[in-house]
């Protein structure tokens, strides 16, 4: 499952009116691999969870 969504997205990224698109949003273009989409997102979450609880910002 991951193989092909990570297929699939890495055709649409190669695609240059996808490419366009996000450029005109000012997205940042990233081809990684899943292992390294995983790394990033728990090192995001670590980031984000300690500035949070640091915060002390609640939900409502």
């Amino acid at each position: 499952m991951i193989a092909r969504l990570y297929a699939d997205l890495d055709r649409a990224i190669h695609s240059p009116d996808v490419r366009e698109k996000l450029a005109q949003q000012g997205a940042e273009i990233r081809e990684n691999t899943p292992e390294q989409t995983a790394a990033f997102l728990r090192s995001e979450m670590a980031k984000w969870a300690r500035v949070i609880k640091e915060s002390g910002a609640k939900v409502d």
